[in-house]
């Protein structure tokens, strides 16, 4: 059977219980922002109920929706792998619980299980083939 990302991370990971009954999950109201643009990124959200939307602030002032995330979703994993700043603000627009994973708990994860950056890279490489399009870049 093959997992997601998330499903291997609450079946495998050691943390004390399992990270389903666990106190890490997050309750988000609606309109609670996870991480805001600019901000030191830090943590990776496993979206595991309701919906949160990427809104991307030009410098016009302007606000633009970036996408639509739901259950099952990360967010966040570009910024914390490249050890930067969030480039969106994250934002749920229905009730949402999530899980956040420490940037240095997501390191020695896939330290552990390296299988999992090749999907990794494939799902970092659809991310970058729809912003593409968002912005109307051609392919390379």
């Amino acid at each position: 059977m093959k997992y997601t990302l998330l499903e291997h991370f609450m079946l495998k990971t050691p943390l004390p219980g399992t990270i389903k009954k666990s106190k890490l999950w997050i309750a988000f109201k609606k309109y609670d922002t996870l991480f805001r643009e600019g901000e030191a990124a830090q943590k990776v959200y496993l979206l595991y109920q309701g919906k949160v939307q990427l809104i991307k602030k030009h410098s016009d002032q302007q606000q633009y929706l970036i996408s639509t995330l739901t259950s099952g979703s990360t967010i966040g994993m570009p910024a914390v792998l490249a050890q930067s700043v969030y480039t969106s603000t994250a934002v749920a627009i229905t009730l949402v619980r999530a899980c956040p994973i420490e940037q240095e708990v997501l390191f020695q994860f896939l330290r552990q299980h390296p299988q999992y950056y090749q999907k990794l890279a494939e799902n970092l490489a659809q991310t970058v083939l729809h912003y593409e399009k968002i912005i109307g870049l051609p392919p390379w």
